[in-house]
């Protein structure tokens, strides 16, 4: 479900959170997937995939543990992914959709 507020002539919507972990853990193969599929391209360097590689498996290491925590550590880990990123828009407009989907305004 979204949410529109409407104050004005401005409207902010905000998209609904995924609604499970399985949910974000799918957002994040199908990122890998984008990633290789980069990099295969010639749009990635290897040293970039590398580092964007590690980030995807903390982030998915920290959703599979149940901790206060480890939210947390899944955004962290997806925030230094989209800087890795930066440069190939599609990958990081994903990774933004992700982090939306946790909540975290980008």
């Amino acid at each position: 479900m979204q949410g529109v507020d409407v104050k004005g002539n401005i409207a902010i919507q905000a998209a609904a959170p995924a609604t499970s972990p399985t949910d974000i853990a799918a957002e994040l193969e199908a990122l890998r997937h984008q990633l290789d599929r980069a990099a295969t391209e010639g749009r990635i360097d290897a040293d970039t995939v590398e580092a964007a590689h590690d980030e995807l498996a903390q982030a998915r290491s920290a959703l599979r543990q149940k901790t206060p925590h480890s939210e947390k550590r899944v955004v962290m880990a997806l925030k230094r992914l989209r800087g890795l990123v930066a440069d190939a828009a599609d990958i990081a407009a994903k990774v933004a959709v992700v982090l939306t989907a946790l909540g975290v305004q980008s």
